[in-house]
């Protein structure tokens, strides 16, 4: 490793922990409830967010009481994060994305080509900000989440500027997956087919650009280490979830015997999601009423086979969820493969019970506030349920305990296992020099 004579200075530190640093944060679209953004402006550590679409307060007022794409609209927002702060896309720039993406929708590897072209889009937006703008290397850092960051990771590297890449799912593991249950289901899958090479490949060249990948489960720890990932640039770190605050309190809710039991899907109704695990399992319990709220797609043959029990109800905004999980006793996640899979909190903080697979993030814990089945598997999905039906006081119990789960995925709890977890990398860690004269370096 070289060594190299750096200039006289006096004692600093010549790179500062992850706590004292000047956060930046590209982000496409209104993840996780804008929760990583969030986190570093609550700390006061927030230097930039950029983003390809933010909604002024004005417009979100305007928009919120129209149909549901303007209600959509409205939420991209958050009321933690200062309009100061926020730098977005230019409205002709955000419509170009969107057609692209509308025009390549016609398979999968069409879609992840969009993925691929509005995500280097973004990048290149991103990096020619930072190009335009002085940095100290030893007081900022990024933070980019995966298919959109490739172009600034590369740049900040250069730099020296020490970068975090959140990739959301496992890669390649995951399609994997879903291609076996695409050939299992027959006929099912909406839209056939795998992301194209070039897509993936983008993704290893992420990992490689980072200082650190961050996933947010063990599932996708193991996934990408297998994927060639070294082990130790990885940080595993959950997603953090609050509910809103005009969400009113929710106490643990009296047992209703005298209707059937109420079962939630709330999420993409897909192959990956493990849904015809659902179907199976809802075959065999005739009495108990499932009702499937999130974008559908599967095909109208797939449809025909659910059962009256089944109810389909398309995607619906997000402010309305909160009323859905209301209604239910017991919410389901048959996932074949999630990086973490938010909607498993969601669900807590409105007092249900999570039956989960474990290939998504460890929030559930097993016979407390939930139960873990493994994936694709109907019958055990369907003996879990029928286990909380027949067992009324153990359902209440495990709601109750559901609501104990949520603060321990506060935004302070989880910002403070990033830091803890940034700490530990060598990109991260503190290094101070206390002399002035000249000074010797092998941190190249």
């Amino acid at each position: 490793m070289p060594f190299r004579n750096l200039p006289t200075a006096d004692p600093i530190a010549a790179s500062r922990g992850p706590r004292s640093r000047r956060w930046n944060v590209g982000l496409v679209g209104a993840r996780q409830h804008y929760a990583v953004p969030r986190m570093f402006a609550l700390g006061g550590a927030l230097e930039k967010l950029y983003t390809d679409f933010w909604c002024p307060r004005w417009m979100s007022s305007v928009l919120r009481h129209g149909p549901a794409p303007m209600r959509r609209i409205a939420g991209r927002r958050h009321d933690d994060l200062p309009a100061h702060r926020v730098m977005a896309l230019d409205p002709l720039r955000l419509l170009a994305q969107q057609w692209t993406m509308r025009r390549r929708y016609q398979s999968t590897a069409g879609l992840y080509d969009a993925y691929l072209l509005s995500g280097a889009m973004f990048g290149r937006w991103t990096k020619l900000r930072f190009a335009r703008r002085e940095l100290d290397a030893s007081a900022s850092a990024y933070f980019g989440f995966s298919s959109t960051s490739l172009e600034t990771l590369e740049h900040l590297r250069e730099r020296g500027v020490p970068t975090v890449l959140d990739q959301i799912d496992p890669g390649a593991t995951e399609h994997d997956l879903v291609a076996q249950e695409s050939a299992r289901w027959a006929g099912w899958e909406q839209i056939p087919g795998r992301p194209s090479q070039a897509y993936l490949e983008r993704l290893v060249q992420e990992w490689h650009a980072a200082s650190a990948v961050m996933v947010n489960s063990r599932w996708s720890a193991d996934a990408l280490v297998a994927q060639g990932v070294p082990r130790e640039k990885i940080i595993v770190v959950p997603i953090a979830y609050e509910p809103p605050r005009h969400a009113p309190v929710v106490a643990p809710r009296p047992v209703d015997r005298s209707r059937p039991l109420r079962v939630l899907w709330l999420g993409q109704v897909n192959l990956r999601k493990g849904f015809p695990y659902l179907v199976e399992a809802a075959r065999m319990l005739p009495t108990v009423e499932f009702e499937i709220v999130g974008p559908v797609h599967i095909t109208d043959h797939a449809r025909s086979l659910c059962p009256p029990n089944v109810r389909l109800r398309g995607g619906l905004p997000r402010a309305e969820a909160e009323a859905i999980y209301r209604s239910a006793d017991l919410f389901v996640l048959p996932t074949i493969s999630d990086g973490f899979a938010i909607t498993q909190l969601e669900a807590m903080a409105a007092g249900l019970p999570v039956i989960a697979t474990p290939n998504c993030g460890e929030v559930v814990t097993d016979g407390v506030d939930g139960m873990i089945v493994p994936p694709r598997n109907g019958e055990a999905i369907a003996s879990a349920i029928t286990r909380l039906d027949d067992d009324r006081t153990l359902l209440q119990s495990m709601q109750e305990a559901a609501l104990r789960k949520v603060p321990h995925f506060s935004l302070s709890a989880v910002q403070n296992r990033l830091m803890n977890a940034l700490g530990q990398l060598p990109a991260f860690a503190v290094r101070a020099f206390v002399t002035t004269g000249p000074m010797i370096s092998c941190f190249e």
